[in-house]
């Protein structure tokens, strides 16, 4: 289902009816579908809910994929459109920087909180290191898009 929140429309999946909820948060490179075999699994016991993140695949995109701060805010939207506050909160990666600052910005929307794996870069915000991290990654990825058609061809090969 859609649902709009902060002028953005949000994909969400939710599952089971009952028991406390649970809102899964994605990282960067991946969806709500990231969540699917541990949102199966809880959902015994959970109102367990998933949604892409602005930007990310079935949601709405404006322009990008949403700062830190849009992120919290329509995370926080989220819980409380669904009537879930307050929910037990989980983000792997960069949802997890999602997380932690939904922590610092709203603790009443949240019961607790699973944070797994955030990358140091979500939390150099506003950092001048930051800039020089930045700059490795951006190369890192001009260099995969310029070289992606070689390795489609290398790794399409058949002997």
């Amino acid at each position: 289902m859609k649902q709009h929140v902060n002028g953005v429309e949000l994909y969400v999946e939710s599952r089971s009816d009952t028991g406390p909820p649970l809102v899964l948060v994605h990282g960067s490179w991946g969806d709500h579908h990231n969540w699917d075999a541990a949102a199966q699994l809880l959902a015994r016991i959970l109102r367990v809910t998933t949604y892409d993140r602005r930007g990310h695949s079935a949601s709405q995109r404006l322009g990008g994929q949403g700062s830190i701060r849009e992120d919290v805010d329509d995370l926080a939207g989220l819980i409380e459109q669904l009537g879930l506050a307050p929910a037990h909160v989980a983000g792997n990666s960069f949802g997890a920087i999602i997380v932690l600052n939904l922590i610092i910005k709203r603790p009443d929307v949240i019961s607790s909180a699973i944070v797994h794996e955030p990358p140091l870069i979500g939390l150099l915000e506003g950092n001048p290191a930051l800039a020089g991290v930045q700059q490795r990654i951006g190369a890192v990825m001009e260099f995969s898009a310029r070289d992606a058609p070689k390795r489609a061809r290398v790794n399409s090969w058949t002997p």
